[in-house]
């Protein structure tokens, strides 16, 4: 993975346009940005290519960023290329904000002790068992894939409360972004990375829409 000149993915580009060219940048974390995968293989780099030859699409992401790190991206670094469009990319992990309490601390569940104690780098008796047996290594990661799942997805939902601060922190950068682009001519879109679980509910695994304005 390589990153140019100018922060993006993908080969450098000129601040100006080319005549006729509708520059489309895209804003999100490590899945705008495709940790992991080939270049081709990123949805900016899919989305480019199903569009007409005249749409310049500009990969933005940067690993590690939530919505408040993209909107300071967004004015400090992405606007000076004159981009017609802004996609600005949203997993609901985004809320979890980094330097802002979470939750008052909690007793552990059954479930959250359920996953340390399948997790694959936990010692002891069940380490052992996982290298002897892989019919019991499979069990256990099975196990630890569904509960580490529906842990992951129930704290950031709690994360997306309308008095939460993560939530509040995430809808004003939001709202600076749309402020940003009006002002500047950019229509702006906000898409929602998708997480699905197969367990019951799946609206749980999911951050409620709540109105902009």
């Amino acid at each position: 993975m390589t990153t140019n000149a100018h922060g993006f993915r993908g080969p450098t580009v000129t601040l100006e346009k080319a005549p006729g060219t509708v520059r489309i940048a895209c804003l999100g974390d490590s899945y705008t940005y495709g940790y992991g995968v080939e270049l081709d293989a990123t949805w900016p780099a899919r989305l480019a290519a199903a569009l007409p030859a005249e749409h310049e699409v500009l990969n933005c992401g940067v690993i590690g960023y939530h919505t408040a790190d993209e909107v300071l991206w967004l004015e400090h670094r992405v606007l000076r290329f004159a981009p017609d469009i802004v996609i600005l990319q949203y997993f609901f992990n985004d809320a979890a904000t980094r330097g802002l309490d979470t939750l008052p601390s909690e007793a552990p569940s059954f479930t959250s002790r359920l996953v340390h104690w399948t997790n694959p780098g936990q010692g002891g008796a069940v380490g052992r068992l996982r290298k002897l047996s892989r019919l019991f290594d499979l069990a256990c990661g099975g196990i630890y894939g569904r509960a580490s799942s529906r842990v992951f997805s129930a704290g950031h939902e709690r994360r997306h409360a309308d008095d939460h601060p993560s939530w509040q922190r995430v809808r004003r950068a939001l709202l600076r972004a749309w402020e940003l682009t009006r002002s500047s001519g950019t229509r702006l879109v906000v898409v929602a990375y998708p997480y699905f679980l197969r367990a019951p509910p799946v609206p749980r695994a999911l951050p409620r829409v709540h109105a902009m304005a």
